[in-house]
């Protein structure tokens, strides 16, 4: 989150949750993996000690049933594994997301292979004064694919990477498209924002024209739903003016602000192939000079035409 926005140096309210955690356990980690033998081996045993020990104690000792679960967990761990799993554990229980009166940033959900809608909400965000965070954008995520890590770690360091982006969040969006189905983050990414009572009004879902209704979960709608750009673009305004602050002021040069994305799709494929048909159709009529054109049942309707 450091990497992405220069929070400390804007405001108080983009000021980051969980940055001494992360900074400690993570340090802890790279010295760990960057340490040769013979000098690893006794670094390890003095870290795997003070990481047990630290997991112990913010484990609820009253939660017996926690307590022992933890405790037998932490036997069969590698000591790097050790440390990803605190840092986890530590993010998700002792760290909510941004209360609403904190300086607005948008978390943007999207399933893989649909990464520029949500390119495109960011550019609707930051156009509305929003911070955001979108995981293709996020400089930690692209440094772990190229890195040593092993690879046993990559998807607690990732679970991790997404948690922290999650508590500095104060609103989510899911881009619901074909591909949705079957995704194992978005569901948990749309309900982590919305856990605090009265968040329903902070989470809102894209829905792409080609997307079933059998394919738009029902917990989803508590939250808002929006098919437009200009509706999103609403959402975003009303929420800033609840907000009611004047100090929120994220980075004034944004890397997509330069950037050509096309708009959302407002037309399904099937509704745009019926369209192309039929004015294919039009065309080898000769263009007759007509308003509207009835077409196999169908209606095209030209700019200017107020016939019903």
């Amino acid at each position: 989150m450091n990497n992405r926005f220069d929070t400390e140096a804007v405001s108080e309210g983009y000021v980051i949750r969980g940055a001494r955690v992360w900074r400690q356990l993570i340090s802890r980690l790279l010295n760990l993996l960057f340490t040769e033998q013979p000098q690893r081996s006794g670094i390890e045993q003095e870290i795997r000690q003070q990481t047990i020990r630290e997991f112990l104690e913010v484990v609820n000792r009253d939660n017996s049933y926690l307590y022992n679960r933890v405790n037998l967990a932490i036997e069969g761990m590698s000591t790097e594994e050790l440390i990803v799993n605190l840092l986890l554990f530590l993010l998700r229980n002792l760290f909510t997301p941004r209360l609403a009166n904190d300086c607005p940033r948008l978390f943007i959900s999207h399933r893989q292979g649909d990464q520029d809608y949500a390119l495109r909400i960011a550019q609707l965000a930051h156009k509305k004064k929003f911070a955001y965070w979108v995981d293709v954008l996020d400089p930690d995520l692209k440094i772990l694919e190229g890195s040593n890590i092993p690879e046993r770690l990559l998807p607690l360091v990732t679970a991790c990477i997404i948690e922290m982006a999650l508590i500095n969040c104060t609103h989510v969006i899911a881009c619901m498209t074909t591909k949705t189905r079957g995704s194992l983050w978005l569901p948990y990414e749309y309900g982590r924002i919305t856990e605090l009572p009265g968040n329903s009004n902070k989470a809102a879902a894209w829905l792409h024209p080609n997307l079933a209704p059998k394919d738009f979960p029902e917990y989803m709608l508590l939250g808002e739903s929006f098919r437009h750009e200009s509706e999103i673009e609403s959402w975003l305004e009303e929420e800033w003016r609840l907000l009611g602050k004047n100090d929120c002021n994220p980075m004034g040069g944004d890397v997509l602000g330069a950037v050509n994305i096309n708009e959302l799709p407002t037309v399904a494929d099937d509704e745009l192939e019926q369209s192309k048909h039929e004015f294919g159709e039009w065309l080898k009529a000769g263009l007759p000079l007509l308003k509207s054109l009835t077409l196999s049942n169908s209606r095209i309707k030209f700019k200017g035409d107020r016939s019903s």
